[in-house]
């Protein structure tokens, strides 16, 4: 049922485009998108990245495309802000849609 909804970011994708392991999961990429497989949901709502070097044009949940989530540059990264509950129990998907 998870691959059903979130095989996009597992199938036709490449390692993590971050040089060390994420404290809430994992990421794969492929050309102009970045997957983030967010095991330990954020309890305050926001998930913080590492810096891409790439520009971050959309952001949002494999599950509802729809919905964009808001993206705000830090010192060390980027913050998203996502839903207070992750809406899947196993590993939600984020995607960030970004410069090739």
């Amino acid at each position: 049922k998870w691959i059903k909804v979130n095989g996009e970011a597992i199938y036709a994708t490449t390692a993590s485009p971050f040089s060390s392991q994420l404290p809430f999961g994992r990421a794969t990429s492929k050309p102009g998108r970045v997957y983030l497989e967010v095991f330990n949901w954020p309890a305050d709502g926001n998930l913080r990245i590492p810096a891409l070097g790439k520009t971050v044009s959309k952001a949002y949940l494999l599950v509802n495309r729809g919905a964009s989530l808001k993206v705000t540059p830090a010192s060390d990264g980027l913050t998203i802000g996502v839903p207070a509950t992750a809406p899947d129990r196993v590993a939600t998907v984020v995607v960030l849609e970004t410069s090739r």
